[in-house]
């Protein structure tokens, strides 16, 4: 890439070829998004299902209580609308970028070998995403067992005081039938 210094500001003079190229990115680029929001129910039907996959299999390893696996599939059940409305917005937000830049980067061919540096690092840096996904995935479960419970012990608890109104309105229609 061709640059030169004007004094105030730097300019950028792009070639021939080099515009050629980001244009083409580009396209590539409007095109992932407009496939996007053609595709909407399908990216919809795959979130889904990538959501009744990743909880099923988080909660198959993560819980080994076999008679409240039953009751949080149910809860993470309750979380699949606002799960499916974060994805959406998160899918058309990053994926068409990220999209773009993948087959950008398949296209590229590059033989550069990476070095025993950068594999140390990404390796390092997947540990770390593994366990911030750890973290998040108890979180979640933390969170689904507080709400399961909490939307339990009110059920028992109107369940009592409904049992209590009833004893009380017996013992007044007895006492007004006494006099």
């Amino acid at each position: 890439m061709a640059t030169s210094k004007d004094k105030a500001n730097s300019i950028v003079i792009l070639t021939q070829e080099e515009r050629s190229t980001l244009e083409q990115q580009h396209d590539i680029l409007l095109l992932l998004e407009q496939l996007a929001q053609n595709e909407t129910i399908t990216i919809k039907l795959i979130l889904d299902r990538l959501y009744d996959l990743g909880t099923a299999n988080i909660i198959e390893q993560k819980i080994t209580i076999s008679p409240i696996k039953g009751a949080v599939k149910a809860i993470a059940k309750l979380f699949k609308p606002a799960f499916r409305m974060v994805a959406i917005y998160w899918f058309n937000k990053n994926c068409p970028q990220l999209i773009t830049d993948w087959l950008i980067e398949q296209v590229a061919f590059n033989n550069a070998q990476t070095t025993k540096v950068e594999l140390e690092a990404e390796t390092q840096q997947i540990q770390q995403l593994r366990s911030q996904v750890r973290l998040l995935s108890g979180i979640v479960i933390i969170l689904v067992m507080i709400f399961g419970g909490s939307f339990i012990w009110l059920f028992h608890d109107l369940i009592a005081s409904t049992e209590t109104l009833n004893t009380i309105n017996q013992s007044i229609i007895k006492i007004d039938r006494d006099k």
